[in-house]
Formats: C-alpha cells, sequence, structure tokens
C-alpha cells in the first residue's frame, strides 16, 4: 500500500466516518428526551386586580393590567408583568410546574424593592395556568390565588 493511499484512508475515516458514527450517538441518546411544553406568549391573569396591585407595590391610585408575557428559551422562563413597570422576574419550568422569581423596584414608592414568587401549575393542554402569586417583605400582603388563560396566536392568512 502506497502512502498516499493510506493518507486518503486516513482522511476518509476521520473527515467522514467518524462525524457519522458521532452524529448517530448523538441521536441515540437524545431519542427519548422530550421537549418542555411551550409557554411563550401572552396570558391573561384573573385575578383580584387590587390585590395584585399591592403585591406589585404600585400606587393605590395606577391601573394594573392582568397580564403577563412569558418568553422561553427550554426550560428557561423570562416574565414581564405587563402595567408593572420596574418588575423583572425569571424562572423554571419543570414538567408542568413553572416557579418564577422576580423582584420589584419602585424607587420613591412605600416600598423600594420587593420580593415577588409565583408558582403555578400548567394545564395538560399548555392553555390555562393556576397558582399562587406572593411577596416577601410585606407583613400585610397575603398570597393571590389566580389563574390565567393564554391568548389565542394569531395566525398569519396566506396570500
Amino acid at each position: 500500500m502506497s502512502s498516499t493511499y493510506l493518507r486518503f484512508v486516513i482522511a476518509y475515516v476521520s473527515l467522514v466516518a467518524l462525524p457519522i458514527l458521532g452524529l448517530l450517538g448523538v441521536l441515540r441518546a437524545g431519542r427519548d428526551m422530550a421537549a418542555p411544553a411551550a409557554v411563550d406568549g401572552a396570558w391573561n391573569i384573573q385575578a383580584d386586580v387590587d390585590q395584585l396591585a399591592q403585591l406589585a407595590c404600585a400606587d393605590a391610585g395606577s391601573a394594573v393590567t392582568p397580564a403577563l408575557t412569558i418568553s422561553q428559551s427550554g426550560r428557561y422562563l423570562s416574565v414581564r408583568f405587563n402595567s408593572i413597570p420596574g418588575l423583572t422576574a425569571s424562572g423554571t419550568l419543570e414538567g408542568n410546574t413553572i416557579q418564577i422569581v422576580g423582584s420589584v423596584t419602585r424607587p420613591g414608592s412605600r416600598c423600594e424593592s420587593r420580593s415577588v414568587s409565583l408558582a403555578a401549575t400548567l394545564d395538560p393542554g399548555a392553555t390555562s395556568l393556576r397558582g399562587k402569586i406572593s411577596a416577601q417583605g410585606c407583613p400585610l400582603c397575603a398570597p393571590l390565588d389566580f389563574r390565567a388563560m393564554r391568548e389565542p396566536l394569531l395566525r398569519k392568512e396566506a396570500r
């Protein structure tokens, strides 16, 4: 066997056969994996608006729209409560349980900073959530039971 032929065989095995074997191994390892439920999008909260405003440390006269927007990357979530400025939250989705922790920073308000947590269970169809929102550092704030319904996605019309 010539050295040129041997180098060709080694290059072929290295550049073609090994990557194909690696790809087959990755596909076999991921065969039993399941993607988490899709929860990204807009959700309308059904809860006591006044109590939600108190938990979010909003001023007494401010209007709080009970809605939230969830952005999802795998099991990791980023949440924005609409009409509650200064609230940043992130969390995780484990099975059908959502855990979110965030903080409200409202300089000059009756509470400058407050930690807010949300624990919810996702229904099997991923169209509704049920759970509690609570605020740490607020002895007068009772945990708020809520339900959230997912807003339907608008489909683009074909032209």
